[in-house]
């Protein structure tokens, strides 16, 4: 397709920002925001030139927002499905918290995975068995639920534009001792943000 000056032209692109990439024991934080200016110019970390918001006068519609996850130990990514939670954040409100989906890569061959109802049901059984086993009453432990899930107001609502200017970003946390147990965990660890979308920009 030819590029006309003065056009805007649209592209299919990925901003992405690392939360950790390492090789060993690494402190983690319980709440980080990506996409930020932690990682700017370290060009392994993040594509992101500008931080927290798009460069230019460029608009960008998000069209999914997966997670890239590979460890060495697997018993991390049971960690990650249970206790990382991501929040996306245009402007001052947010868009949407959630825990999945992740592309789960596994060696050199990525698998896409999209959480099922029955998979988030299953995760929701074992969070009731296990604030059961804590010895609550069926009261206390529907509240506890209640608690929780009031804080989980579901996937984004996709498609998002993010208008020129306007800044953004994800603040990943990790619950329990998340942060801790893949901070300490031996191996290769890696979990990339990826916000892909429709680029709208000029050509000069």
């Amino acid at each position: 397709m030819a590029r006309l000056v003065g056009v805007p032209e649209q592209i299919d692109w990925t901003f992405w920002d690392t939360l950790v990439a390492t090789d060993g024991p690494v402190k983690l934080e319980r709440r980080t925001s990506l996409f930020g200016s932690t990682n700017i110019g370290r060009y392994h970390m993040t594509n992101m030139m500008v931080p927290g918001c798009l460069p230019c006068d460029n608009t960008f519609v998000v069209l999914s927002t997966p997670t890239l996850v590979n460890f060495a130990d697997e018993s991390l990514y049971g960690v990650v499905a249970r206790d990382v939670q991501v929040d996306f954040i245009v402007g001052d409100k947010s868009q949407g918290r959630q825990r999945l989906p992740m592309t789960m890569v596994r060696g050199e061959k990525p698998s896409q995975t999209f959480a099922t109802k029955e998979e988030f049901s299953e995760q929701y059984e074992r969070m009731v068995d296990y604030i059961k086993s804590r010895g609550v009453t069926q009261s206390e432990h529907q509240n506890i639920l209640s608690a929780l899930y009031s804080t989980l107001p579901g996937a984004l609502k996709i498609p998002l534009p993010i208008p020129p200017r306007q800044s953004f970003h994800v603040d990943v946390d990790l619950w329990n001792d998340a942060h801790a147990i893949i901070g300490n965990a031996k191996g290769c660890k890696s979990i990339v943000h990826c916000l892909r979308g429709i680029l709208t920009r000029d050509v000069y």
